[in-house]
């Protein structure tokens, strides 16, 4: 081989090898693109699952109206949160008087209300005076005498309800009545706490047909019942 046809051999080398170190440094340069567009991918992923979170907390944070009520509150854990099964009927929150009514709405049926009043404001400040609360409830249910005689059968009244007593260390009554009639009937189970400043009555009332199917529930709402302040 000639030294002119050494010199092209080699110069073809040398032009074979760049293109090869190109090649090399493009593969390398798109795989550092990638690289680049799975990092911003996993960032953007990652900050919209934070915003998410953020967000449904600031969502389950504005679905509690009660959070912002002052002095001694009752609050039930057990009972579902806000979402598309649960909502809320009734908020009044009046400062001045110390009045508050929270009422919710279970799958279109339950009804669950907290109701707090001043004890010289209430007309029930014992436990005595839930028997006349309970029988002015059912009496003046204008459904005819036939089902009035047969909702007074159903009442059942604990002017001393010390399973409640000994969680909630203040003086508890419950009751349990019907009211209405045929589709329009209802089972209610109610209890009211004695605190020194407030009268608290708890309200869960019930459609007898689904009776069954909430009692237990309603049980556990109960017993999940504890003060904040």
């Amino acid at each position: 081989m000639t030294g002119r046809e050494q010199e092209r051999d080699l110069l073809v080398h040398v032009c074979n090898l760049g293109m090869d170190l190109k090649t090399a440094d493009r593969k390398k340069g798109w795989e550092v693109v990638k690289m680049r567009k799975n990092r911003i991918s996993v960032q953007l992923v990652t900050t919209l699952a934070l915003a998410t979170l953020v967000l449904m907390g600031v969502a389950a944070f504005a679905a509690a109206p009660d959070a912002g009520v002052k002095g001694l509150w009752l609050q039930a854990p057990a009972f579902p949160k806000a979402g598309n099964d649960v909502k809320v009927l009734e908020f009044k929150n009046n400062p001045k008087t110390g009045e508050v009514t929270y009422r919710r709405m279970l799958d279109a049926l339950v009804t669950f209300e907290i109701r707090r009043q001043p004890v010289n404001g209430s007309k029930v400040q014992r436990p005595k005076d839930v028997e006349v609360l309970i029988k002015k409830r059912v009496d003046n249910d204008p459904i005819g005498d036939e089902m009035l005689k047969a909702n007074r059968k159903k009442t059942r009244i604990k002017t001393d309800a010390r399973e409640f007593t000994e969680v909630l260390t203040y003086p508890c009554a419950t009751a349990e009545y019907a009211t209405g009639a045929n589709e329009d009937s209802r089972m209610n189970s109610a209890l009211f706490i004695f605190t020194d400043l407030y009268t608290f009555e708890v309200l869960v009332s019930i459609p007898l047909d689904s009776y069954d199917d909430y009692r237990d529930k309603s049980r556990a709402w109960l017993a999940s019942l504890k003060f904040v302040e």
